[in-house]
Formats: structure tokens, sequence, C-alpha cells
């Protein structure tokens, strides 16, 4: 079960956070092996459990216009008792928070600490930015053209693991590796491909590397209370100009749980697919250093690279690998694009392109179809061996769509993999049928 935390709009730079609670669910939530009792009569089996709640500090400092502060460690809003500062633990607990009229010298945190009972969990946290508007131009506020606001990328943050006292209050020496520095609109991007958390507080730790989150089961670990926590701060600094002038956003913040027995920490439930019309290189959010084709060009295997029907581009769309391939209307014809940390390779339908001189290097990924002269589809996607939730599939009929998969980036070595069907009648134009892949 997945709870949010929710942020609001409106020129908003929230608390940092809606939270996503995973809790018990069939083969993710579950502890990893059931358990019976030490008797062979009466035999019971009982299923273990995970659930994950999660206790937050958020406080907000605007200078003269005032203060906003909300405890579920001490269950106040701004020192007073209120039924509004809640722990999120599982039960379909949502909270929002908004922020108006943010300037320049405004600043605030989040902080976050996460109780899992009973096993043992590793923990991710994902995000992404919802909404970025300018809402309106407001003299002498410079005006541009995408009508998208400017807020999230003039908002300084940094986003470390920490520990809290019981009251919520960061400790001495309490503020410990440094997760993530830089603008909001960065962190948001991490954020939507997921960051693995470190249960020892390791700010370098990666997917697979990092340790779980004790549980409260585990009389190892003190019962999980040694834990570490999350705190966000952020600031609006003082130079930043007329540009987020009536500027808004809205985001989300998500912390997901997955049982740590059995498992290796490398499966990530941020991983998550989408389908958009147009093309994927024209995203705000991407920017992908290449992108491997197919296409429709002599439909032979042999031609040279003046009709080729695959290859392989830097970001300017010079090309780095070249080769023929051969297309059957209506026949599936299974691909992947893989980085093994020195070389990029392509292989659709048993053909196969190599190049060193590019890499993948975004977080995310996209899978771009267009048809003029019949059908393409991509069907059974998959990042690593792991199917996105969401959409894992795209196609196009006359038009240009694209699968756009957060958290597919393989620039850490890796595999984007799938089937693309090409169907048309009599004899479609160069180009008149066409898949590329953006890493």
């Amino acid at each position: 079960m997945t709870e949010k935390f929710e942020i609001s709009r409106r020129k908003a730079l929230t608390a940092l956070g809606t939270i996503g609670v995973a809790s018990a669910g069939a083969g993710l939530g579950t502890s990893a092996l059931f358990s019976d009792t030490e008797s062979f009569e009466n035999n019971m089996i009982t299923a273990g459990t995970l659930d994950l709640a999660v206790d937050y500090v958020v406080h907000e400092d605007q200078g003269s216009a005032g203060s906003y502060t909300i405890n579920s460690f001490t269950g106040e809003v701004n020192g007073e008792e209120s039924d509004d500062a809640v722990t999120v633990n599982g039960e379909g607990t949502e909270i929002s928070q908004e922020l108006d009229d943010v300037k320049p010298g405004d600043c605030g945190y989040s902080r976050f600490c996460f109780t899992i009972d009973d096993n043992p969990a590793y923990l991710w946290a994902c995000g992404e930015l919802t909404s970025t508007k300018e809402n309106e131009y407001t003299e002498p506020e410079p005006e541009d053209e995408n009508g998208e606001g400017e807020l999230e990328e003039n908002i300084d943050v940094e986003m470390r693991y920490c520990e809290l006292d019981d009251e919520g209050e960061l400790i001495e020496d309490g503020e410990g590796d440094i997760i993530f520095e830089g603008t909001l609109n960065e962190l948001l991007d991490l954020l939507d491909g997921g960051i693995p958390l470190d249960g020892t507080g390791d700010g370098d730790a990666e997917a697979g590397d990092q340790e779980p989150f004790a549980g409260t089961g585990d009389e190892n670990d003190n019962g999980g209370s040694d834990n570490p926590c999350v705190c966000i701060d952020w600031k609006v600094p003082k130079e930043v100009g007329n540009e987020i002038q009536s500027d808004s956003m809205e985001f989300d913040l998500e912390f997901y749980a997955e049982q740590s027995r059995h498992t290796d920490g490398t499966h990530n439930p941020c991983l998550k697919g989408e389908v958009e019309e147009g093309y994927a290189k024209d995203r705000r959010d991407f920017s992908p250093s290449l992108n491997a084709r197919g296409r429709f060009g002599d439909n032979d295997p042999g031609t040279g690279t003046g009709l080729r029907e695959l290859d392989i581009r830097d970001a300017s769309d010079a090309p780095e690998a070249q080769g023929g391939h051969s297309w059957e209307s209506g026949v599936a014809q299974e691909f992947e694009l893989s980085y093994d940390g020195t070389e990029t390779t392509l292989e659709v339908g048993g053909d196969t392109l190599s190049t060193s001189d590019v890499a993948p290097s975004d977080d995310d990924a996209a899978i771009g179809v267009g048809a003029s002269d019949g059908q393409v589809s991509v069907e059974n996607v998959e990042v690593n061996g792991q199917t996105p939730s969401g959409a894992a599939s795209v196609s196009a009929d006359g038009d240009t769509n694209y699968l756009f998969i957060a958290g597919g980036g393989i620039a850490d070595e890796g595999s984007i993999t799938g089937e693309v069907t090409f169907t048309w009648d009599g004899s479609p134009g160069e180009e008149g049928l066409k898949f590329r892949i953006d890493a």
C-alpha cells in the first residue's frame, strides 16, 4: 500500500514533502518467509509484517511575514496541539502543505524519521515535479516563451542524513552525510529516478550497496531506534531577482519500504513509465547524451550507411555507429540498449552495433516511436530486468509518441530491453517507420 504526503501549489515551495508509505502487500510488503510454531500439533503458519511510519518536522521562515512549524513528534502546529500533526503510518493519512508569497531570503527545513514495523527493509525516496507555472508576468520580470516558472530553479536545497531527539529537534552534532546539494529542480530530477537510502547513513551508498533500515523486531539493532533520519534544508537566496515573481510549483516526495530478506536493494520502486505525445528530447527535465535508433531504410542489412536501418548517435545527432537491418511487417523483434561502463551497444533482431565514443548519462530514459506509413509498437519494456510501473509500452499510428521512463537511466551500467514491431502495407518511405531510445 502506498500513501502520499502531498504538496500543494500556488507559489509553493512547501514543506518539501509528500510522504508515500509502503506497507504490507502481496510479494512486496509481506515478510520474505513465513514462520511457524515449534510444535508438530495444531500447526500454525503466520505471516510477518512490513509497515513504514514516517514522523516529520516542517518549518518555514518568511521573516517579517511570519513562520510556520508542524511537528508530528509532538503533535503540534506552531507549538499548539493539533490533529493536523499526525504520523504518516500507512493507514491512508494524507498531508498537504502550502506556502504562499515566497520571496528571496525565505528558508526552512523538513525532517523525516522512519519506523519500520517489524522486519528490516530497504528504503527509497522518490519524487517528481508535477507542475511549474509562470501564472503571470509582473514588470520587470523577464518573459520567456515556455509558460513555465523558474521558482524550482532558484531554490537551493541540501539533503542529508541527521539524528533527531524524541521531540524532533536536531541533536548536537546530529548532522550526517550529505546525500545531495543543489537546486530544488535538480533534487526533484534525481528523486524522479529514485534515491536509495542507507540504513547506516552513508551518503555515497548506491542501489545494491546500501544497508537496510532496521525493523522494530530487530533486537540486535535496538529495534530500529538507531535508524538515521533525513533532513532537507531549503532557502531562496537573497540575490534571486524578479524572475520568480508570481511563479508557482507543485511536487511530490514519497518514501517506500521494501523487505530486505531475500532481496539485494537493487529493485527500484520509483521506476515508472508514462506515455506522452511528441518527442522526449524536447522535455525540459531530460538531457540524454545519446540516442539509439531503428528505422525503415531500404530494408537491406548489407546496405552501406546511406540507407542504414540502425545507428547510435551523440547528443548533437552525429552518428557514432551505423548498420543495416531487415524488418518483416508485423513481426516483433527483440531489442536491447546496454552499457557496460566502456561500450554502448544496440542490438535489434540479432544485428548489433557498438561504440565506445558515447555513453548514456541521464538518470531517466525514453523510447520514442513514429509512424507515417504504417504502425510502430514497442512492448514489454524492462530496465535491468525490471518492468516500470505505469506504462511499459508505446505505439504510433500516423503520429509520434514516447514512453518516458523515470529512473530508467543506465549511466551506471545496465540495459533497456523490449520488443519492437513495424507493420506496413506496400512500400514505406525512408523513416516512415522508426523508433529511438534516448539515454
